[in-house]
């Protein structure tokens, strides 16, 4: 049996992409008792995903990085544990002997687009989870982006890398229900970097499309006041101030509405880790627009979908592709994203974690 030790801090910011990882990647780790045992270590009571040690701080962001760098390390004491987990980039310098250290790296677009991040953010990163990553025992990369990003930036031997897929929440593959289903013709996207999301030629590819004149766009996400008004002057001069709008941030439930109801999702980013949204869409029935680019085309979608997000006519050609289908040909490629989705799980990911925390001892 595996005695694990999670620095869960993470897991009391609702509805977070790490937040949920950790959440969906430990109720399943949980169930298999007989394989290993699990505590987590946080700095409130908040939340719960099993037996807690506690270290009580104040919430903002000095304290969670004092946390994450030296209380959690600290917080293991003399507990007998084989494994500490740090599923957010981050390990504590302080270390048990006897431990082994495992890390799972999400994406390092802190260091391809380092002007899309605060610059406090950016050098915390870049030195913080460089070390955890360098000194780990062993990585867990989400994608084989993630650790070809390892390998390059950071000269991490791959053999010292896993590749660990994340998953959705399963409650995304709930059939739609078609009596709430919207009049209105719309496709969406969601984004907290904008510039990253690559919105903006979303923007343009939408208004140079013949075919998708009666639509609207729809985006959700959180955005600063400066990211929503970079957008809305893009919007006003194009003169789109009633086809594009900003949703802000939606609950999981809005999210499963939107991808249930729309004509299709669209996530043109210029570089992600997963792409966990494009799965969603994918797992939730809705057809999907994205990058050639990163991790997207890991998912194996049909290439007349795959964008290069640098070319604003690519992208306005797959929208118009897509509004083209008609029924069936809609349906078989629904089914086909369907199919390629279930190919995650997060049994599957439990599983897999499960191996690259034994393969700490081979290595």
């Amino acid at each position: 049996m595996i005695r694990i030790a999670v620095n869960s801090r993470i897991y009391n910011v609702p509805s977070s992409g790490i937040s949920n990882y950790i959440k969906f990647l430990y109720d399943k780790l949980n169930e298999r008792h007989d394989e290993c045992s699990v505590f987590f270590l946080q700095t409130s009571h908040r939340h719960s995903l099993g037996r807690l040690r506690v270290f009580n701080l104040p919430k903002n962001s000095f304290f969670d990085v004092l946390f994450d760098l030296l209380v959690s390390g600290l917080l293991v004491g003399k507990s007998e544990i084989d494994i500490f987990h740090g599923p957010s980039h981050i390990l504590p310098i302080i270390r048990k002997r006897g431990i082994r250290y495992v890390v799972t790296v999400h994406d390092l677009a802190f260091e391809l687009f380092p002007d899309q991040y605060p610059w406090l953010f950016r050098v915390y990163y870049r030195v913080a989870a460089r070390y955890s990553a360098k000194t780990a025992d062993h990585v867990i990369a989400v994608s084989k982006q993630t650790k070809h990003d390892l390998v390059r930036l950071y000269n991490i031997p791959p053999k010292y890398i896993s590749v660990v897929s994340e998953a959705v929440d399963p409650s995304f593959k709930a059939k739609p229900n078609l009596e709430e289903a919207t009049k209105s013709k719309f496709f969406f996207s969601v984004s907290t970097h904008p510039k990253r999301k690559n919105i903006l030629s979303v923007i343009d590819a939408f208004n140079a499309s013949i075919k998708l004149k009666n639509h609207s766009f729809f985006l959700a996400g959180i955005l600063s006041p400066r990211q929503k008004t970079t957008i809305l002057e893009k919007v006003e001069r194009l003169g789109l101030q009633d086809r594009v709008h900003i949703l802000g941030y939606v609950s999981d439930n809005a999210l499963k509405k939107l991808y249930n109801q729309a004509d299709f999702f669209i996530y043109a980013s210029f570089y992600e880790g997963f792409g966990l949204p494009v799965l969603e869409a994918m797992t939730s029935g809705c057809p999907v627009i994205t990058s050639s680019t990163s991790s997207m085309v890991e998912f194996g979608i049909e290439s007349r979908c795959l964008v290069d997000p640098n070319n604003v006519r690519e992208i306005t050609g797959a929208m118009d592709w897509l509004a083209e289908l008609d029924g069936k040909q809609r349906q078989q490629l629904i089914n086909t994203n369907q199919s390629l989705a279930g190919k995650y799980s997060w049994s599957i990911s439990a599983t897999e974690t499960l191996s690259a925390f034994a393969a700490t001892e081979a290595t």
